[in-house]
């Protein structure tokens, strides 16, 4: 009998998987492969500033100081390199945004996150009002995690590349069983598929569906910059920018109108020449109060849910589940603003 049965094994499966291991819980993974799930799509670029309101994020030293150590740990035990040392700088589109960053950088709070404001020496980047660098920011390479933990947990014969079939899950008290996996919990990281789940689906989730570009194109960047959208570089004169957001839409087809929107916002941040090498959609698993959703149903006190990272996954995923298994084995208390409580 496995200690947890994980459904989904994007960002928030196979972290909350790898804290399991670390803890020496036993699982057993479901997860469909699907190469338009938001955490093969992300980016991984995670800061801890939200540059559109200069707002910190949620239990932001907390988050930081748990995601270098799962970083540290996650590339020991597993032989890979998963960070990518790269900051985020905030390109200014006015005065005002510059003023805001002056006035905000001088407060207690704000002090070791806002850098000073630069000069960026790039004749392919428009910075009349210049740039400041979102200190403690970087990149956690995403697709590398998930593929590097998907192969360890292949080759111990725990995942099963199936869609979960609720009709097929029996809850017999103390135990679950799906098909011929037996475990004492179940936990659901199944991401935006959370909207078809029987047991969670009250919960106020509204996602959102981003797009980005994969570009080709001589712009000679070492840094991240954020300008309403993100220039992310990736090696070899090859970029990501994005991303869109859309709160009507929910599928995970590429459209024109956000192709046309981010290269609209390209031109007018660069006039590097660039072609387009891929158009990538998927759904964000965001909430209402943008808060996560951890935590038991209030029935079945051995189903939970690890879900709702939303645009911030990166940054919380680790914080997230660390306090999981902690409430767990210790019974300690899960954090009102992300415990599932908060919502009836």
């Amino acid at each position: 009998m496995y200690d947890f049965l994980i459904v989904g094994q994007g960002l928030a499966g196979s972290v909350l998987g790898y804290y399991l291991y670390k803890k020496n819980l036993s699982f057993f993974v479901i997860n469909k492969e699907s190469y338009s799930s938001p955490s093969k799509v992300s980016s991984g670029i995670y800061n801890p500033v939200s540059l559109r309101r200069l707002s910190l994020a949620w239990k932001v030293e907390e988050q930081l100081s748990e995601l270098n150590k799962f970083i540290k740990n996650f590339e020991k035990d597993l032989n890979v390199s998963i960070y990518q040392d790269i900051k985020v700088y905030r390109r200014f589109s006015d005065i005002y945004e510059q003023n805001q960053w002056l006035e905000f950088s001088s407060k207690p709070l704000f002090k070791n996150f806002l850098g000073e404001i630069e000069e960026l020496f790039e004749d392919n980047i428009y910075t009349p009002f210049n740039i400041a660098s979102v200190n403690q920011s970087g990149r956690l390479l995403v697709s590398k995690l998930l593929s590097t933990f998907k192969k360890k947990i292949k080759n111990e014969q725990i995942i099963l590349n199936k869609k979960f079939d609720f009709d097929k899950l029996i809850i017999k008290g103390s135990k679950v069983v799906y098909e011929n996996i037996t475990a004492r919990n179940i936990v659901f990281c199944e991401g935006p598929l959370v909207i078809h789940n029987p047991f969670f689906n009250y919960l106020p989730f509204a996602l959102t569906k981003g797009e980005l570009l994969e570009i080709n194109s001589e712009l000679n960047l070492d840094k991240i910059i954020n300008s309403h959208i993100f220039i992310l570089p990736k090696g070899n004169d090859k970029y990501i920018i994005g991303s869109t957001y859309n709160w009507s839409q929910k599928d995970y087809l590429p459209t024109e109108k956000a192709k046309n929107e981010l290269i609209e916002r390209f031109v007018k941040i660069s006039n590097s020449k660039f072609e387009i090498i891929k158009h990538k959609a998927s759904i964000r698993p965001t909430t209402i109060d943008r808060c996560p959703m951890i935590g038991w149903h209030h029935k079945y006190k051995n189903v939970a849910i690890f879900n709702g990272l939303g645009s911030k996954g990166v940054i919380m995923a680790p914080y997230l589940a660390k306090m999981f298994c902690d409430n767990y084995l210790e019974n300690s208390f899960l954090d009102n603003e992300a415990n599932i409580t908060r919502f009836k």
